[in-house]
């Protein structure tokens, strides 16, 4: 249940999604909690033994990984492009109208 002064999910653009090991064919719970929720946040993620874990199942351009940028400041650069443009912010969406994710797991 979400506390009266906790932050909406649609008050933010980005989702940091980061593990504190890398294990091969292994991607965070809180990647999937943040795409399948209605937020619009896209996720940044670093995980897996390989960019290749997260290209083998997540939703074609449905976040956007750490590793495919040179520096923390490219990485900010592009971030900071996200925000500014309209275009550029719906490319990390477009799955949404080609994909839909299954659940697995518990009910509610």
């Amino acid at each position: 249940m979400k506390q009266k002064d906790e932050p909406s999910y649609n008050d933010y653009w980005f989702y940091l999604s980061f593990e504190n090991s890398l294990c091969k064919d292994y991607i965070t719970e809180k990647f999937w909690k943040i795409i399948a929720s209605d937020s619009l946040m896209i996720p940044v993620v670093i995980g897996g033994s390989s960019m290749r874990d997260y290209e083998a199942i997540a939703p074609p351009n449905s976040y956007i990984d750490v590793r495919n940028f040179m520096s923390p400041q490219h990485l900010a650069q592009h971030l900071k492009h996200v925000t500014e443009s309209e275009d550029a912010f719906n490319y990390y969406h477009r799955w949404r109208n080609r994909y839909q994710l299954a659940s697995y797991g518990r009910s509610s």
